[in-house]
């Protein structure tokens, strides 16, 4: 690997969660991670993943979570563990790429930082097709 690796790679981290309350006539909150970091498409794969196998039902495929007002502390802490799985397994997935791609993808994040923007950044649409 070349000096562009996975090293190079933001840590994204939550850096709000938006609690709102569910549809009318309901308990549940819905649960909304905002990111520090504008989140890479395949990034957002891993995140999504990481949320369904700890939420299962309880995540939804548009970017959020529900969950009963009692629940709100321990889902908070949940999607923030999801960032940390999604960087693990995000740098794991570009350790295995051959050096043109990897440089590919950390331009492609680093072009998608504006720094006149600092964030919050929502997840990003829908999953990938492919993961390669």
């Amino acid at each position: 690997m070349t000096d562009m690796s996975s090293d190079s790679l933001p840590q994204i981290a939550i850096a709000k969660v938006e609690v709102e309350e569910g549809v009318p006539y309901s308990a549940e909150r819905e649960l909304t991670p905002w990111f520090n970091h504008p989140p890479h498409l395949l990034w957002g794969h891993f995140y999504r993943a990481a949320c369904t196998e700890t939420l299962g039902d309880d995540w939804k495929g548009a970017g959020f979570a529900v969950c009963e007002p009692s629940e709100v502390e321990r889902v908070e802490r949940v999607l923030r563990d999801a960032a940390q799985s999604a960087n693990q397994a995000f740098a794991d997935h570009v350790d295995r790429l051959p050096d043109p791609e990897v440089t590919k993808v950390l331009e492609g994040i680093t072009a998608a930082s504006n720094p006149l923007d600092d964030g919050p950044y929502a997840l990003p649409p829908g999953p990938p097709t492919r993961l390669d």
